[in-house]
């Protein structure tokens, strides 16, 4: 007996994965059900994109009639593309279908804008659960740029990584097959990995500045504004790529914030004192750490002096003519966000270079 399901499924998997060939130069009111001469597998016809139905359980699902199918008697190449761009009208998440048929997972509006597209009720075709159950999430992707091609892990959150080395690679898959090359304007738009954890594992790192510091608490975790779903789970030699950076710590950070605010309230005390002392300039005397003779100066101004919460040493240097100064203090955290856009560098010989922090007027 002839089993049309069984044909219907058998040469999808022989053609399936070749380069769609398109149809006759004439268009076709959505809905429309396709299939070219000498080939199984049947289009759908939707916004001026044709996509194949990936199997006969798939057709039914839709209530689709094969009397409805309408043969092509010739094709020609680059008429109409293939759909990319689905979703089901039940989730807001819209997917890319790569030339694989997998599905790429479109994070944001911002990602979906970034890569040239504008409207979703008239780019992207909606399909039912069960087609979108036989697309599989991209894991793996490569692109093309400047003539360098890099290879990434998508995270299933909607992150890239990029994979360092063929056998990081192999330590997730030996199927260089399923590295599908994605457009750059996709691809860049979407955001870096930051949260990393080996698989099996419980320690969380913050990717940062190509190394991973591990987050040491919850309140660390959650004093950064992270959040427990943007995980990624990786392999041990793919997190051993990463050279360990400084612990992430909760206290740490707290003593660093108050030395930073302490920096400033004595530079506004200063700068109180400057107003009222013109022609005298700031206090102190040049060449040395004057720190000491602040509370006296600025006693009209500050209820009590700053000292450092962890034993450390504040330090004030003024410059000869009293017409400049410099604030320091040593942070714990070497990679501090405040330090990006403090001075560094020797300023009034004081050394700057971080972990210093030093403000100037």
């Amino acid at each position: 007996m002839f089993n049309k399901k069984l044909i219907y499924n058998i040469v999808l998997l022989v053609f399936v994965g070749f380069p769609l060939v398109l149809f006759a130069q004439q268009s076709y009111p959505d809905g429309t059900l396709l299939r070219p001469v000498n080939y199984a597998g049947v289009y759908v016809f939707d916004k001026e994109t044709v996509r194949v139905i990936p199997s006969i359980e798939v057709f039914e699902s839709y209530n689709y009639d094969w009397n409805d199918v309408q043969e092509v008697d010739y094709v020609v190449h680059n008429r109409y593309p293939e759909t990319r761009l689905v979703k089901t009208s039940d989730s807001p998440k819209v997917y890319y279908l790569t030339l694989s048929r997998d599905r790429l997972w479109i994070p944001t509006v911002e990602v979906f804008v970034g890569a040239g597209y504008n409207s979703v009720s008239e780019e992207v075709t909606v399909i039912n659960d069960l087609e979108m159950s036989y697309y599989e999430d991209e894991r793996f992707v490569k692109s093309d740029q400047y003539g360098k091609i890099t290879a990434y892990r998508l995270s299933s959150f909607g992150t890239k990584r990029a994979i360092k080395s063929p056998e990081i690679f192999e330590s997730y898959t030996s199927a260089w097959g399923d590295i599908q090359e994605i457009p750059d304007r996709i691809l860049t738009i979407y955001p870096e990995t930051k949260l990393i954890r080996q698989i099996g594992g419980h320690k969380v790192y913050f990717i940062e500045n190509g190394m991973r510091r591990w987050v040491s608490s919850p309140q660390d975790f959650e004093q950064r504004g992270f959040s427990w779903g943007e995980i990624e789970d990786i392999t041990e030699i793919d997190l051993q790529s990463y050279p360990e950076g400084d612990i992430i710590n909760f206290e740490e950070r707290s003593r660093d914030n108050r030395r930073i605010s302490d920096m400033r309230q004595v530079a506004l005390a200063l700068e109180m004192y400057y107003d009222d002392n013109i022609s005298v300039g700031y206090p102190g005397i040049a060449g040395s750490n004057q720190w000491g003779i602040l509370e006296t100066a600025l006693e009209a101004y500050m209820v009590t002096m700053p000292s450092d919460p962890k034993a450390g040493i504040y330090e004030y240097w003024v410059a000869a003519d009293n017409q400049s100064y410099v604030l320091n203090v040593t942070l714990e955290d070497n990679n501090n966000s405040e330090l990006d856009d403090d001075l560094d560098g020797f300023q009034l010989s004081c050394d700057c270079t971080d972990p210093e922090y030093c403000l100037m007027p």
